[in-house]
């Protein structure tokens, strides 16, 4: 817990223990680190690890918690469904907490926009420049990006909750100082 873990990684790879990298990785909570090593070694049990992690986060009532392990295991479309999650279940709405729900939106937009970059950013490098190959995975990455969004209210238009709440106390705002002109 000290900082060490990439090293610790490192040494494992070396001596050819993959697992015992995970392991570590799992341990010291360095969930992006442990799904890129097993992704890298084809090593499948890290998905069923994730998931039971933050099950069990869920269980506990540990939504941020499990925000967070969703973002370090770069799950960013779970991550920004917990999001929009949190902020519908808030006791009070946006009568008693506009700026956390407007927050809460953002972060979970900004979620749904690191996913469409990493899936466009994988895209290219599959793709390449090669012309009609790389525009043919372009395409392909795009629509596959859009039937895995568009199963999704909070992900299909990711940026209208903050939006509307930014608008309400934009409006709360004038009301307060008086500005009924603007």
């Amino acid at each position: 817990t000290v900082g060490l873990c990439e090293n610790a990684v490192d040494a494992y790879v070396k001596a050819g223990d993959v697992k015992a990298a995970v392991d570590c990785c799992v341990l010291l909570n360095y969930w992006s680190l442990a799904v890129d090593l097993a992704t890298q070694h084809n090593f499948q049990q890290i998905e069923g690890l994730l998931a039971k992690y933050a099950s069990h986060l869920l269980e506990k009532d540990k939504k941020i918690e499990a925000v967070q392990l969703y973002r370090k295991a770069n799950r960013h479309t779970e991550a920004a469904k917990l999001l929009s999650q949190i902020a519908q279940g808030i006791k009070g709405g946006v009568q008693k907490h506009p700026l956390r729900l407007k927050k809460l939106y953002l972060l979970s937009a900004l979620e749904v926009e690191s996913f469409k970059t990493k899936t466009l950013d994988m895209s290219a490098l599959q793709g390449g420049t090669k012309g009609t190959m790389g525009t043919q995975a372009t395409l392909t990455s795009l629509i596959t990006q859009d039937q895995s969004v568009a199963s999704d209210k909070a992900l299909s238009s990711p940026w209208r909750g903050a939006e509307a709440l930014h608008l309400y106390l934009l409006a709360q705002r004038q009301l307060s100082e008086r500005q009924f002109d603007a």
